[in-house]
Parts: structure tokens; sequence; C-alpha cells
């Protein structure tokens, strides 16, 4: 991430204290980012307070912070890039482009491109369904691709230097089929949508479970599922339809090797043969289930 620029703080602060503060930053924003694209779904501002509270303090999110991992960078754009694709669907004006196409160069700067794929993964999914109910189907698509294309454009050198040293590493001629499907998230860890300490809690208890409680924790806390429960009942039937689809599309596609579909993907589409870790597609669905929690407390709020 060295193009990334809260990196250069590195360049005129402590280590320590550069590492904190874009680790403060980038937990800040995925909290606004996930306010503003509440906002824009026409949310109740306590509502799209109330997501964004849950996004950054998520279970899948947060406890990267926790692990002491660095690579916490490219999540929090993701709410952003959703923000771009709502006003683009809603307005289409150039403007959206533009700032998704900057919310996604910024996520290929990061680095960190197996959360920039993922993120496009979820998007990608999110404007076929919306397609299905707008007239203007195809400009909406055109402005999507308009997005990456210039977000690939602006974030080249990354992009081309990252495919130049994956080509000396074991991604060269991608992965086998058994490496990609290490750290497919364990089924028996949907249990910590309730119960995040369940297989320990990395402090009292040592974690028990399979592979890492970082990227096997759903946890939104036990008021935001209820809140996320109820939005997928009483929200509005076109978009909260939209939204508990992703959510069950990103967690069938974090399961990974936990259903055959992972082979099919791993064989014939683009990308899946590339990562390993198929488990952080629970930052998309954790992503989703907030803007769902958002939704249940703003129909809360407005019902006599």
């Amino acid at each position: 991430g060295v193009l990334y620029p809260p990196t250069w703080l590195d360049l005129v602060l402590s280590l320590p204290r550069s590492i904190n503060l874009v680790t403060a930053l980038h937990v800040f924003l995925a909290g606004l980012f996930t306010y503003l694209w509440g906002l824009r779904r026409g949310l109740h501002p306590l509502a799209a307070v109330t997501a964004g509270a849950l996004f950054m303090f998520s279970g899948s999110f947060f406890l990267h912070v926790y692990a002491g991992h660095l690579s916490v960078s490219a999540v929090p754009w993701m709410p952003l890039v959703f923000v771009a694709l709502e006003g683009w669907i809603q307005y289409r004006t150039r403007g959206w482009i533009l700032l998704g196409t900057s919310a996604i160069a910024m996520q290929i700067m990061t680095g960190e491109i197996q959360n920039c794929f993922y993120t496009g993964v979820a998007a990608g999914l999110m404007v076929a369904f919306r397609m299905v109910n707008t007239p203007h189907r195809w400009k909406l698509l055109l402005g999507f691709c308009a997005m990456y294309a210039g977000a690939a454009a602006l974030g080249a050198l990354q992009i081309l230097l990252g495919a130049h040293a994956s080509s000396e590493s074991v991604r060269s001629s991608g992965l086998s089929y058994e490496f990609a499907s290490m750290v497919s998230f364990s089924p028996e860890n949907f249990l910590t949508l309730l119960a995040p300490g369940f297989f320990g809690d990395m402090v009292t208890v040592p974690y028990w479970g399979r592979w890492y409680l970082w990227e096997m924790c759903l946890f939104i806390g036990v008021s935001g599922l209820a809140l996320a429960v109820y939005g997928a009942v009483c929200g509005q039937r076109g978009t909260r339809g939209v939204l508990v689809s992703l959510v069950a599309i990103m967690l069938v596609l974090a399961l990974g090797s936990n259903t055959p579909l992972f082979r099919v993907l791993h064989r014939w589409v683009f990308g899946f043969n590339q990562f390993r870790a198929n488990a952080k597609f629970i930052a998309e669905a954790s992503l989703f289930m907030t803007i769902l929690a958002g939704t249940g407390l703003d129909c809360l709020l407005h019902s006599p």
C-alpha cells in the first residue's frame, strides 16, 4: 500500500503512532460511509448512525484490529462504493461515477486486492438485482463498468506491480482447489451471530474453533441481529428483498469448500482461483446485515 495516501503518515510520524492513527481513521470511515449509505437509502439519521456503529464494530471487521492486522484499509471503502452505486441508480449523474471510481481506486491502492475483488462481486450482484426493476438498466450497467474501468486506470501501477509480484509466487498459475478452499467459513460458526465468545474470546478463553476467530465471527450485536430480522420482514419490499438475497449469497460464498458451488467457481469464474480465505465474504454479509438493521430501526421509528 505504498501508493495509499493514509500510509504516508508513516513518513512523518513514529511508526506506532501512525499505525494507531491510520487504524482509528479506518474504523471511523467504516462507520461514516455506512451511515452515508443508510442516508442515501432514505433511512432516519438515527437508523443510519446505528447501521454505521454496528458495522464499524462488527466481528468481521473490528476483530482484525484486535488481531493486530494492518490490513483493515480496504473494507471501510466498501460502503462508499455502494453509496456511489445507490446515487447512480437514483440520479444517473457523472458525479456518482467519479465517487465510485475514487472509492474503488482507494481500495486498489491499499494493496488488498482480495477485498477489492470481493467488493466487486457484491457490487456486481447488487447491480444485477437492481437492473431487474430499473427501466434504464443498460445505463446502470454502463455506469458500474465505468466506475471499475476508471478505478483500474487510476490504480494501474498498483495492479501491474501486484500482478508482477504474484507471477513470482504460488499464485502464478492460479491456486489449487485445496489451497484456495482453505479458510472457508465454518458452518458451526453461525453460532457467533448470537454468541461471539462461544468458541473462545481470545482474552480469557483461547479460540478453539476452526481457522481464526477474526475470519469466523458474524456478530453484529444481538440487538443488531434482531433489528436486521425485523428489517428483512417489515422493510420496503423492493429494497429488503435485494438485501436479504445479497446476505444469503455472501454467506454461501463465504462457506467456500463447504458447498459444491465453490468447486465450480474455482474452475470457471475468474478470480476465485487466485485467493484463499473465502470466509472474508462475511464482511460483505455483515455490511448488508447492518443496513437491514438500520432498515428495521427505521421501520420502528416510523411505525405508529
